[in-house]
C-alpha cells in the first residue's frame, strides 16, 4: 500500500512540473510572438534566445511526452501492485487454510498418539488379565486337587455311613440255591456296544457248583438277591460266562441291562503290592442266608499258602456263607479279594472259629479261566471232597493241634 501511495506521488510531482514547465513556456511564446508583431526587423539575439528556447521547447516536449509515459508506467506498476496485492491476499488465505488443517492434523495425530497408547495399554492390561487369569486357574486347578486330597484324606479317615455301605455292602449280594447260600460281589457296570449295561458277578466256583447241584441245569440262571440302602431286595438272576476250578473261582454276568447303583471298584497291582500285615480290612458276605453284614478285621498274613496256592489270612469275623463275600479295604474300600475258607476246631463236631478266615486276593488278570459247563455229579458236603478238605500234603501253615481247615476254597480272578 505504501508503495502504491509512493508511486502515485511521484507521478503527482512529475505531473505538475511537466504543467509548470509547459505553463511557462506557453507564456514565453506568446510573449515573443507578441514582440515579433512588434518589431519584425530580426535582431540576432533574439533568434538564438529564439533558438534557445526552441531547442528548450522541444526538450520540455521530450519531458512531457517522458512524463506522460511515466503516467502510463504509474498506471501499469499501480495495476501490478494491485494483482500482487490480490495474489498476497489469496496466498494469507490459502496460508489461513493451511494453519487450519495443519492444526486439525495436528489434533489427529494427537488422537492417533492416544488411541496408540490407549491401545498399548488395552494390550498390556489383557496380558495382566491373561497372567491374573492363568495364575487364577493355577490357583483353582492346585485347590481342586487340594481339595480332592484332603476329601480322600477325610473320607479314609472318617467315611460316612452312606458311603462304606455304597462302596462294600451294597455291591455284594447273596445267591441261594435249595440248600446252598453263598455270597457274591457286584462289579462296576459297563455300558457295552449297543448303549446297554454290562454287570459282572464274583464268586467262588463252589458256590455255584452247589446252586446247580440242587437239580438246576448247568446253564440255568443262578438266582441272585441285590439289596437296596433300606433293607429291601430284588431278586434276578445271572448266568455263567467263565469259571476256573482249579482256583474255585466263577464269573457271572448279571441278566440285566440297566446298570447297577452299587458296584466294587477293583484295586491296581500296585495297590495289592502294597498291602501288608496289620491292613485294615472290611470283610462282606450273607452268612447263614442272612442278609449282607460287614465285620471288621486286619490282615493277618499275605503268603499263606494252600494247595500250593498263596492265600491271605484275615481276622475278621466270618462265617458259612461268607464264601464268594467281598474283603474290602478299609482305606479306601477297594474289592482286594473273595472269602475263601473259614476254620473248626475239633474232629468230631467241629467247632467253627469266626476270626480265623483265609481268601485268595484280587487280581486283574484272566489267564487259566474256561467256560463252565460242567455240571457235578453229586452235591458236595462239608468235608467231603478235596476242595472241602484241601489236598494231601499240601504245604501251609498248621494251626494249633486240634484244629483243621473246614470251607469251599474260594479265589476271585477279575
Amino acid at each position: 500500500m505504501q508503495r502504491m501511495l509512493f508511486a502515485g506521488a511521484l507521478g503527482a510531482v512529475v505531473l505538475s512540473m511537466g504543467v509548470v514547465r509547459q505553463s511557462s513556456l506557453e507564456q514565453r511564446l506568446e510573449s515573443l510572438e507578441f514582440n515579433g508583431r512588434r518589431a519584425p526587423a530580426p535582431d540576432p539575439a533574439l533568434q538564438e534566445e529564439v533558438a534557445r528556447l526552441e531547442t528548450e521547447l522541444a526538450a520540455l516536449r521530450a519531458e512531457l511526452v517522458e512524463a506522460q509515459a511515466g503516467d502510463a508506467l504509474t498506471e501499469a506498476l499501480d495495476a501490478r501492485i494491485a494483482a500482487v496485492g490480490a495474489a498476497l491476499g489469496d496466498a494469507l488465505q490459502l496460508m489461513t487454510r493451511q494453519e487450519q488443517r495443519l492444526g486439525e492434523v495436528g489434533q489427529h495425530v494427537e488422537s492417533l498418539q492416544t488411541a496408540a497408547a490407549t491401545q498399548d495399554r488395552l494390550v498390556a492390561l489383557e496380558r495382566g488379565v491373561e497372567q491374573r487369569w492363568t495364575g487364577l486357574a493355577a490357583t483353582v486347578e492346585a485347590t481342586a486337587l487340594l481339595a480332592q486330597s484332603t476329601q480322600a484324606r477325610v473320607e479314609r479317615a472318617a467315611p460316612s455311613v452312606e458311603m462304606l455301605w455304597d462302596r462294600t455292602v451294597g455291591p455284594t449280594v447273596q445267591l441261594a440255591g435249595d440248600t446252598t447260600v453263598g455270597s457274591g460281589v457286584l462289579l462296576e457296570s459297563r455300558q457295552v456296544a449297543d448303549g446297554s449295561y454290562e454287570t459282572l458277578v464274583l464268586t467262588c466256583w463252589h458256590v455255584v457248583r452247589d446252586i446247580q447241584a440242587d437239580g438246576r441245569a448247568a446253564d440255568a440262571a443262578v438266582p441272585v438277591a441285590v439289596y437296596a440302602p433300606d433293607g429291601s431286595k430284588r431278586l434276578t438272576g445271572a448266568h455263567v460266562i467263565a469259571a476256573n476250578t482249579d482256583i474255585d473261582a466263577c464269573l457271572l454276568r448279571l441278566d440285566e441291562t440297566e446298570p447297577v447303583p452299587n458296584g466294587a471298584s477293583l484295586p491296581t497291582r500296585a495297590r495289592l503290592a502294597a498291602a501288608n500285615v496289620f491292613d485294615p480290612i472290611i470283610a462282606v458276605g450273607c452268612p447263614l442266608g442272612n442278609d449282607p453284614i460287614p465285620t471288621l478285621g486286619n490282615v493277618s498274613a499275605t503268603h499263606h499258602q494252600v494247595d500250593g496256592h498263596p492265600f491271605w489270612m484275615i481276622s475278621a469275623p466270618t462265617y458259612i456263607g461268607n464264601s464268594g463275600g467281598g474283603i474290602f479295604g478299609a482305606d479306601d474300600r477297594c474289592l482286594l479279594g473273595l472269602f475263601s475258607k473259614i476254620y473248626t476246631h475239633g474232629a468230631l463236631r467241629p467247632v467253627i472259629v469266626p476270626p480265623w478266615g483265609s481268601l485268595r486276593r484280587s487280581s486283574r488278570s484272566t489267564t487259566g479261566w474256561r467256560s463252565a459247563t460242567s455240571r457235578p455229579s453229586k452235591s458236595c458236603r462239608p468235608g467231603s471232597c478235596s476242595s472241602c478238605r484241601g489236598a494231601e500234603g499240601a504245604s501251609w501253615s498248621a494251626p494249633p493241634r486240634g484244629w483243621r481247615r473246614r470251607s469251599e476254597r474260594a479265589i476271585m480272578r477279575a
